[in-house]
């Protein structure tokens, strides 16, 4: 017997892209946003890591903006205020000047992150997981026009499977 071992990455796209196959998606890219930057492709019927979170973007890496470390930092500098998580941010939205600014001013990270990481991929779709993608009602669709204004217009898809796509995705 073999044991295999993948990245977390690239099992959260395979498990979300693989019920997909039928609609033609032959390639695509896969980000998990969270603590950390995941980042992964696939192509030809292999997801693998794209190992994507420590290139380097504006004036560090790109997990330094796109991840949650961002959020709470970004909402501190703004409102001087701490927050446990990106949730607490998420409840802040509709009442809170600075937490919608902290989500548009993401949309501008991702769209910029997203744009290098598709230019040099190609994918058919884009697909977006992880527990930041859960708040993905207040930056995705920014996070789309900017996209689309830079002139990629790949659809950006959010995880339907959550964390078993995890599960799903290392079994396949």
């Amino acid at each position: 017997q073999c044991i295999h071992i993948s990245n977390d990455a690239a099992c959260f796209l395979r498990g979300e892209i693989m019920p997909r196959i039928p609609s033609n998606y032959n390639t695509a890219i896969g980000i998990t946003l969270g603590t950390g930057l995941g980042t992964s492709y696939y192509k030809n019927g292999e997801a693998a890591d794209a190992d994507l979170w420590c290139m380097p973007f504006r004036s560090g890496i790109a997990e330094d903006y796109i991840s949650t470390r961002w959020f709470l930092s970004r909402y501190h500098e703004l409102a001087h205020k701490r927050l446990p998580d990106v949730k607490a941010l998420s409840l802040l939205h509709h009442s809170c000047t600075y937490a919608r600014q902290v989500f548009e001013e993401f949309a501008g990270n991702l769209s910029a992150f997203l744009a290098l990481f598709a230019q040099k991929n190609n994918p058919d779709i884009i697909v977006i997981g992880g527990n930041i993608a859960k708040a993905a009602s207040f930056f995705l669709q920014a996070t789309e026009a900017k996209l689309s204004e830079m002139g990629i217009n790949i659809p950006l898809h959010t995880a339907t499977l959550g964390e078993d796509a995890l599960i799903f995705g290392a079994v396949l």
